[in-house]
């Protein structure tokens, strides 16, 4: 398991304890051990060992990419706390973030009226570890090819400021079994900046991707996937990935039905494509027969769909590891 160190160089109880509650009130579980504290977070562990002047403060992650993210993280908040003056952080051995990977386009092609197919070439071998995200970002920045490092801390450090960047998250829709290239389907938008990207970006240009990161491929007996349009590339990924026995259906909710792709089926599977703006991808949902065992739910949608649906697996009772609600867009205000 990868690992970051620091020393804090000051009364470990008076940043301790608030990351502690910080910790609790999200759900998550914090050990308290004699002199050690370890807070357990969706990407690794932040552990404390309090010693004399002050405490050993260990990452750890299940891989390097959330090591990155989880160092990043607790950076901030130490930062924000007021104690960053009093950390010694061990020195990076690399000043490549460890999430991040420069890649090149191989080709970016149209595949249906609102689709854009770009093929990313690099060393995506990461993407292919068990368990391994099926989400990355794509980095633009304020100028180009001035791409995040690391600093002295082993934080990322982001040229103009992290809100000078534009990260979006996209799918990867299919990887190489070498891992030296990944496809990703991008939708396409009026005066989207990725949009505007992918059609006219020639073969060769460089990018910065992030990743892997993002919920990994989930296996069930039966599955229920409901999406729009934004949630076509992981619907099809995670139908090109089910075991040819798995039972369930896809919803998929597209500006146009030429959109759809096509997709090898399990034998007991349904696909429905229905017009995007004629229907409400919640009550698609609220319509399927979920099993009692052995079942998982993908929603993803807007994000004022995907709260109402959330509410409804919860007020079905199923456990939260049994179903994943994701906001993809937002609604503009009225």
């Amino acid at each position: 398991m990868p690992e970051h160190h620091a020393f804090l160089n000051a009364d470990p109880a008076d940043l301790i304890q608030p990351l502690a509650e910080m910790a609790e009130k999200n759900g998550f579980e914090v050990q308290r051990l004699g002199q050690t504290t370890k807070i357990a977070a969706p990407l690794g562990h932040v552990t404390f060992i309090t010693k004399s002047g002050g405490a050993d403060i260990i990452f750890s992650a299940g891989s390097n990419a959330e090591l990155q993210v989880l160092t990043d993280l607790y950076a901030q908040r130490i930062e924000s706390a007021g104690f960053e003056n009093a950390m010694t952080w061990d020195s990076p051995a690399s000043r490549v973030p460890l999430n991040q990977r420069i890649a090149h386009v191989g080709s970016s092609s149209r595949i249906s009226p609102n689709f854009q197919r770009v093929r990313l070439e690099g060393d995506f071998t990461a993407f292919l570890a068990e368990g391994a995200g099926l989400h990355f970002r794509l980095l633009f920045g304020p100028t180009r090819n001035d791409w995040p490092t690391r600093d002295d801390r082993g934080v990322t450090h982001w040229p103009g400021g992290a809100n000078a960047w534009n990260k979006p998250v996209y799918t990867v829709r299919a990887i190489s079994p070498q891992g030296d290239w990944i496809d990703t389907d991008i939708a396409l938008f009026k005066g989207g900046r990725t949009s505007a990207w992918c059609q006219t970006v020639q073969p060769g240009t460089e990018i910065a991707v992030t990743g892997p990161n993002g919920g990994a491929l989930r296996r069930a007996n039966w599955l229920g996937l409901v999406g729009d349009e934004t949630a076509l590339p992981v619907i099809y990924r995670m139908l090109d990935a089910a075991p040819p026995d798995t039972k369930g259906k896809a919803v998929l909710f597209l500006r146009d039905q030429n959109d759809a792709q096509h997709v090898d089926l399990p034998t007991y599977f349904n696909l429905e494509i229905k017009p995007m703006y004629d229907a409400d991808p919640v009550e698609a949902l609220q319509e399927m027969s979920i099993p009692e065992q052995d079942a998982y739910v993908f929603f993803a949608a807007e994000r004022n769909q995907v709260s109402r649906a959330r509410s409804y697996l919860k007020e079905r009772g199923l456990p939260s590891r049994a179903f994943t609600a994701a906001s993809y867009w937002t609604s503009p205000d009225p």
